[in-house]
């Protein structure tokens, strides 16, 4: 399994480094089975701009299950019900500072860039 530490360091262990909390150092550890059960997400929405109090984002994460119209007929019977929109099942739900979305997204560019043979700062 590959692991991660958001915003500490690029890992490949379960144990983290070494990191100060306030005056403190403290080694950050993920438990066994963290991603036992981890819910499928398929659509992403990031609300807020950063800049007004307290300067953070909502990110979301949810899912859309695909709708059960096997023919045409039923296709557009279905649209004509719902009126061309389906709802997210909310699957997260999280609030993080401007200074953590960022250390997410240096994060994912990593692990994205490792993975094509391309790392980011």
């Amino acid at each position: 399994m590959f692991w991660h530490h958001v915003a500490m360091t690029e890992s490949a262990e379960p144990r983290g480094p070494i990191t100060p909390v306030g005056h403190m150092q403290f080694e950050l550890t993920w438990p066994d089975g963290a991603t036992s059960g981890a819910p499928v997400v398929s659509n992403f929405a990031i609300l807020g701009d950063g800049n007004d109090p307290p300067g953070g984002f909502y990110l979301l994460m949810g899912q859309v299950p695909p709708p059960p119209w096997f023919t045409e007929a039923e296709r557009e019977r279905g649209r004509a019900h719902i009126n061309g929109r389906l709802t997210v099942e909310v699957r997260s739900a999280v609030y993080m500072t401007r200074q953590r979305v960022e250390e997410l997204y240096v994060l994912l560019a990593n692990t994205l860039g490792q993975r094509s043979g391309q790392a980011h700062d």
